[in-house]
Order: structure tokens, then sequence, then C-alpha cells
């Protein structure tokens, strides 16, 4: 019974953009965005350090808040766990920054787990947006993630 409701769970986000007017920055990401020229559209907005920092930065980004973290991580989860073939370690294995499947379904279901690049491509499909992973080469100009991890997530197929 839980499961089919947990399924069937609508995640409402606002149609309208929100504003960031006021909200508190994020002061050292700021001075690594300057550092790296890297001052294009990022917005540096401070979000609580639980241990939830993707998910509180998904919600902020696209509420203003983060009130809907924990939503968003458990629509994830359900995610993964409906499309393991598609997102089967098969599937990921070039990418050397994302765990075993089994792995990183415990980290996205726990709450104050690590978000690995597969959890990622699931709040992406959840969102139905498009997210732009932006690591910095704060290891060095030649640092192998940054060519990995430097890139814009797309929704695989918009759902109505």
């Amino acid at each position: 019974m839980e499961i089919i409701h947990l399924r069937s769970l609508p995640l409402s986000l606002p149609s309208a953009r929100p504003s960031f007017e006021g909200m508190a920055s994020d002061t050292y990401a700021a001075q690594l965005l300057r550092t790296y020229a890297h001052n294009d559209t990022a917005v540096p907005l401070a979000v609580s350090a639980d241990g939830n920092c993707f998910f509180n930065s998904l919600s902020v980004a696209l509420t203003g808040s983060d009130d809907l973290a924990l939503q968003l991580r458990l629509c994830c989860a359900i995610y993964v766990l409906l499309h393991t073939e598609s997102l089967s370690d098969d599937q990921y294995t070039d990418n050397k920054l994302t765990p075993s499947l089994a792995d990183d379904l415990k980290a996205i279901c726990q709450e104050g787990g690590w978000s690995s690049f597969r959890a990622f491509v699931a709040a992406v499909e959840v969102v139905q947006c498009p997210i732009d992973l932006v690591y910095l080469p704060v290891n060095g100009p030649n640092d192998k993630v940054c060519g990995m991890m430097n890139k814009t997530i797309t929704p695989s197929v918009a759902t109505s």
C-alpha cells in the first residue's frame, strides 16, 4: 500500500521562477567562481549544510527554499528503483565517479547521503529540467574530473 502511494506522490513545483533576492550568498563558492572566471550565470546561494547539499540546492533553485529537499530525494530514490535497467552498473561503467547501483541507491535513500552522477540524472528526470553541473578545477588544470563533470544533463524524454 505504501509503495503505491509513494509512486503516485505528486511533486508540486511552482510555475514561476523563484526570486533569489535577499537570499544569503555562499561567499566561498562566489570566491571560487571569481578565481576560475566562471561568473557568467552561476548564482552561488548558501544552502543548509546538513549533508543534503545537492537536494537542498535543487530545492532552492526550483522554489527559493530547501523545503522540498527530502521530497526530491524520495522522488529520485523511487525513480532509480523504477528505472534500474537504464541506470544499471553496465550503463555507468565509463563513469568512474559513480558507485555501484546498490551503493548509490542506499546513499540516495539516506538523509544526508552523498549524491553521485546517477542521482543527478534521476533528479533531471524527476523535475524534467536540465541541470548544469559546474566542477571547478581546484585540483589543477589537468583534473580529469572536470571533463567528466562539467556538463549539462537534460531529461531523456519530456513527460506530460
